[in-house]
């Protein structure tokens, strides 16, 4: 072999040398980047678990809030609809005393002899004298 082509080989493996050590600097790099990401994530997770377990402390809590609202709406529907029921009776009952006052003839008052003379005088009418 040759002096040159010992050089040649030489600079070949200098450059292969210096590329693997190139790749090695890239890769290094590539670790630094994530195991920092990786730190962040977990430092990130371990909020979210914070912020999940705080979460379900309010849901636990909400939850019973939202069934005794719940049961108070029921609670008040039936109370109004209760309410509504008496009215309606009561509107019902005064509507038929109403119609039976107004069919009954009340005798001795002005109403109850008026419609007697248009009983026994065919029309309407007032009759002279």
């Amino acid at each position: 072999m040759s002096d040159f082509s010992r050089r040649y080989d030489d600079a070949v493996n200098v450059k292969a040398l210096l590329q693997i050590y190139a790749l090695r600097g890239w890769l290094t790099a590539f670790l630094t980047q994530t195991l920092n990401a990786e730190a962040t994530i977990k430092y990130r997770l371990a909020g979210l678990e914070q912020e999940a377990l705080w979460l379900r402390a309010r849901l636990d809590q909400t939850t019973p809030a939202i069934e005794s609202l719940r049961e108070s709406i029921r609670s008040v529907d039936d109370a109004i609809r209760r309410r509504r029921d008496e009215i309606h009776a009561a509107v019902a009952a005064q509507s038929d005393q109403a119609e039976t006052e107004r069919d009954t003839p009340v005798e001795g008052s002005e109403h109850g002899r008026r419609s007697g003379r248009r009983k026994k005088g065919q029309s309407g009418a007032p009759t002279r004298k």
